[in-house]
């Protein structure tokens, strides 16, 4: 169970703490601001006093609380100091008010960089089984809309939970001093009422704002995935579909949008009519008492500038309980993330050596969320320079028993040993220094070739960059790029065939030079003449290697020197391609069913 709003929101407080010093003079800022906006009120009862109502007695000008007080012999003089005062004080009220927003917004985007980081170096230690098992849709929501939305609430509290409650303060201080107590507290009335409304729609704002999010992040998805498959789409003509399938997503965030759009709409003017009801009374028995004379036209007029001044803060806090319920929603997604358990620490362990074998001893595997065993009591050993290779029908668990090698997945059941220690008890980022992998859906990035070829072992020189390409026959068709190695290939590296993709993730396999070489239907999808080109830097890659090999092509498996034959999770069979033709009708049915 999720822990409740306002514990997330204790832990996004915390990562204000490293910015203490900022934060102090962000509020002393919003304190000097408080101070001066009430004293631009209180000039009012002068001016109006003195130079609009002249009243009998001396001119003079009182700052209440401290006792200063500033007499003058004539109205000119008088005037003259009353604007000079204008002046300061709404020049300061500026430079305040310029230095709270500027090292609030910097806090702010600090704590909104952090969350960002930290999310995404969640994403790399997380248990590639959950990460693979979250929509592309949820994660680009969580690390940029709902951070984003953390980030505006966080700021927005901490300043106005700090800055509107000073205002609030100095003002009512104020109008303590500009008239009878009991006109101040019949014209504040009206906040009880006010504060049951920002509850009521606080509740309101955090099930509108889930509703928004979960809707962006349907929107995402659809967005994402459908522009990267346009070509499926157009292929099978589904553009209308899929147009349709956007505009429902799309309808939905502006239903949950205008939700939101309703609540904050309707809760500040109910605010402002509530607030106008304490002015009304604040005009009334405040102008009975001008009438009587009981107060000077001067307090009068501060006075209800006091009060209006405070509806206005008053109304801040309002929006700012639907600022908190939008950031507290987007806080349980954060943290719902950052609170997965992570997979085994990289760096622990003792370091990986490999001079004999890898085994493994009765290993089972289920995948979160099903019951079904994918992998059954797997035993096997795999000696040192061995080419291995794995056979079966679809689905039948064959990636996933090489994804266990590199501990990409922990086994469910079992164990797996190089060179008889127990890969827990081994570092995995030592472990995976061992191997280098080529796969059927190619990994590239939208970077340069030479980049993509060099993330095998980042900082090798442009000369060890060109071999590995040289080796993968690759370094003709990068000779033909527009700008060669520095050529960016696209997302994906949609800008190159399969073929040449291909290739690049083998100079990428050759560069890092790994003894374990693990490749998964490394040359399907390929025409006969790339797979040709493909195949024979896979065999140049894979020489002098231990190899682990997935494939349907017997061409690719024939010469391994032992086949493993799966059949619904378990190893039925295992031997040479001759040995198996002869004695395993499994293995029979797969060759028979190749066209080669």
């Amino acid at each position: 169970m999720s822990p409740p709003p306002r514990s997330h929101l204790r832990r996004m407080l915390a990562y204000l703490r490293p910015h203490r010093a900022l934060l102090g003079i962000a509020i002393g800022c919003m304190g000097l601001y408080a101070v001066f906006h009430a004293l631009s009120i209180l000039l009012m009862k002068p001016i109006l006093d003195n130079i609009f109502f002249t009243t009998a007695g001396p001119l003079t000008f009182t700052i209440p609380y401290v006792n200063w007080s500033f007499g003058f012999p004539d109205r000119m003089k008088f005037l003259a100091f009353v604007s000079a005062a204008i002046v300061l004080t709404y020049f300061t009220k500026s430079i305040s008010s310029f230095g709270q927003e500027y090292l609030m917004t910097w806090v702010g985007m600090r704590i909104l960089q952090r969350l960002r980081n930290q999310l995404f170096e969640k994403y790399t230690r997380m248990p590639l089984e959950f990460l693979e098992g979250e929509r592309a849709g949820k994660l680009l929501s969580v690390s940029l809309n709902d951070v984003g939305l953390v980030y505006s609430s966080t700021v927005r509290l901490v300043t106005d939970v700090i800055l509107q409650p000073f205002v609030i303060l100095f003002l009512v201080l104020l109008a303590l001093t500009l008239v009878p107590p009991v006109l101040s507290v019949a014209s504040f009335v009206v906040l009880p009422f006010i504060a049951g409304l920002i509850t009521y729609f606080g509740r309101k704002m955090k099930r509108a704002t889930t509703g928004a999010q979960v809707k962006i992040e349907d929107l995402t998805q659809v967005l994402s995935e459908k522009v990267a498959g346009m070509k499926i789409v157009r292929i099978f003509g589904q553009e209308e579909t899929e147009r349709a399938k956007f505009e429902r997503e799309s309808e939905g965030y502006f239903h949950w949008s205008m939700k939101q759009a309703k609540i904050s709409s309707l809760s500040g003017p109910l605010m402002v009519f509530l607030g106008g009801l304490g002015v009304s009374v604040a005009v009334y028995y405040g102008g009975y008492l001008v009438v009587t004379q009981a107060i000077t036209t001067g307090s009068f007029g501060a006075f209800v500038t006091a009060v209006i001044s405070i509806y206005r803060p008053i109304k801040s806090l309002t929006n700012l309980n639907n600022s908190y319920q939008q950031g507290a929603a987007a806080a349980e997604r954060i943290f719902a993330f950052l609170d997965v358990p992570d997979a085994p620490d990289p760096d622990v362990g003792q370091p990986a050596r490999f001079e004999r074998e890898m085994s493994f001893h009765q290993v089972q595997f289920t995948y979160n969320g099903t019951e079904a065993p994918v992998l059954k009591n797997v035993d096997l050993s795999i000696r040192k320079g061995e080419h291995v290779a794995f056979v079966g029908v679809s689905g039948i668990g064959k990636t996933t028993l090489l994804m266990l090698i590199p501990r990409l997945l922990e086994p469910t059941g079992g164990e797996i040993r190089l060179d008889g220690v127990p890969l827990p008890e081994i570092s995995p980022r030592t472990l995976r220094r061992l191997m280098a992998a080529v796969v059927q859906e190619v990994v590239l990035f939208n970077d340069t070739v030479g980049a993509n070829i060099q993330y095998g072992r980042p900082g090798a020189g442009m000369a060890e960059v060109e071999a590995a390409a040289r080796a993968a026959d690759a370094h003709e068709f990068i000779q033909a790029l527009p700008q060669k190695y520095e050529t960016v290939i696209g997302d994906r590296g949609s800008k190159l065939s399969g073929g040449q993709r291909q290739r690049i993730a083998i100079a990428r396999a050759f560069l890092k030079n790994a003894p374990i070489l693990i490749l998964d239907e490394a040359t399907s999808n390929l025409d006969s003449e790339s797979e040709r080109e493909v195949q024979n830097a896979v065999e140049r890659l894979a020489s002098g290697r231990t190899t682990l090999v997935v494939a349907h092509r017997l061409s690719t498996i024939r010469r391994c020197d032992r086949i493993y034959v799966l059949r619904d999770g378990r190893i039925l069979d295992a031997g040479a391609h001759e040995e198996l033709m002869s004695r395993c009708e499994a293995y029979r049915t797969t060759v028979s069913l190749q066209s080669l």
